[in-house]
């Protein structure tokens, strides 16, 4: 219901509708896995195969949580960037891989938490933002992988209370620096994806730990990151587990996973 007011010119009452707020992210409890930058087709089958390895180990049974936040998508086909992977079929395809990708990872976890990155976003960007959230999710998944998958047009979660776990808009150069620059904004410690980076970095505060937990692709698959020549970083492959509210990051290239899956 909207508040009413009489306008200076007029006699005539008008109505000021109530405005929504924009607080209806995840609030996730537990201990949880989380993945990003999969950009399906091209995610990375040996890194998949450590996230349910951990996940087992390392999560209740029962209560296994997986959060993909941001760029699970790669969504090539309305990407200004990319010149080979265009029309219809091709769509199709990246989003029955995706559908099969999701089925893989709930044979470990039983729920899913799904949220916005800017590929996702690029459909959402073609439609002129007219794509709710549960709309975009029944395009992607089977009516069964629905019950255990939830996706939101948030580009972040909240878990615990404690953590924030996003896809920011920019990035920077070096791991674990955005994300510490944004725990003391939100006043959590916060995981980041999207920078494809590795890093962890104490916030300015002392209070929180930022990380940037690199992508979950094969990146040398991605064409217009394997098209340009620059002095830029190289990509880094790696996931978050956060354990009994402490977060854990995991390398592809530096993990001891013989260390950490003894006894599997």
């Amino acid at each position: 219901k909207g508040k009413t007011f009489r306008g200076l010119d007029s006699a005539e009452p008008f109505a000021i509708e109530e405005t929504p707020n924009y607080d209806k992210f995840f609030r996730i409890t537990g201990d949880a896995i989380s993945a990003s930058d999969a950009h399906v087709p091209y995610w990375h089958k040996e890194l998949f195969e450590y996230i349910f390895a951990i996940g087992k180990k390392f999560l209740p049974k029962g209560k296994r949580i997986l959060i993909f936040n941001g760029d699970l998508l790669n969504l090539d086909s309305f990407s200004h960037w990319v010149t080979g992977s265009r029309g219809v079929s091709y769509t199709e395809r990246e989003m029955n891989a995706c559908t099969k990708l999701l089925e893989k990872c709930l044979q470990v976890f039983d729920k899913i938490y799904w949220t916005m990155g800017n590929h996702e976003n690029r459909l959402n960007t073609q439609m002129g933002g007219n794509v709710p959230a549960e709309r975009f999710l029944k395009m992607i998944t089977t009516a069964e992988i629905e019950k255990k998958v939830e996706f939101s047009s948030y580009p972040y979660s909240i878990l615990n209370d404690t953590w924030l776990i996003g896809h920011p808009k920019g990035y920077s150069e070096r791991g674990g620096q955005m994300a510490s620059d944004i725990c003391d904004v939100f006043e959590k410690n916060v995981v980041l994806g999207h920078n494809h980076a590795l890093g962890m970095q104490c916030s300015k505060s002392g209070k929180y730990i930022g990380i940037d937990q690199g992508c979950s692709c094969d990146f040398n698959k991605i064409e217009y990151y394997n098209k340009q020549l620059t002095k830029g970083r190289r990509w880094q492959n790696g996931f978050t587990l956060i354990k009994n509210n402490k977060g854990y990051l995991f390398s592809l290239s530096f993990t001891d996973w013989a260390w950490w899956l003894k006894d599997t």
